[in-house]
């Protein structure tokens, strides 16, 4: 995140693409991924800092009980998963808090690079 970011210290929600991020991006929903680099010690991390960890797809929602055994059987821990958001961009609004400090931040990353060196 940017040096000018402030993270407030109370319990955080982390938003995370599911294919190019945790899985390697393919043209079908495979049943055995490749889970990316780092993906799996950042999660347990950000889990065992009690943070909310929300997964999101432009899946179908036809395809949840295939997607929720395939995180399962790869070791990806999560809160929720929200699927059916369509492959176009994805634009986050939220409010700043009372003392005008952002509570949103966005974390861009190249298709299929994993969580590595991703600090929050």
């Amino acid at each position: 995140m940017g040096e000018d970011a402030v993270i407030s210290s109370g319990r955080m929600t982390i938003f995370c693409d599911i294919d190019g991020v945790l899985f390697e991006q393919t043209n079908y929903i495979s049943t055995n991924p490749r889970v990316l680099s780092d993906v799996l010690e950042k999660l347990w991390e950000w889990s065992g800092k009690d943070y909310t960890i929300v997964l999101t797809t432009g899946r179908k929602e036809s395809t949840r009980s295939i997607t929720e055994s395939t995180l399962q059987e790869s070791g990806i821990c999560y809160d929720h998963l929200l699927m059916g958001l369509g492959c176009g961009d994805r634009i986050l609004i939220n409010d700043r808090s009372s003392t005008g400090r952002d509570k949103a931040f966005a974390i861009n990353l190249d298709r299929n690079t994993g969580l590595k060196g991703v600090e929050i």
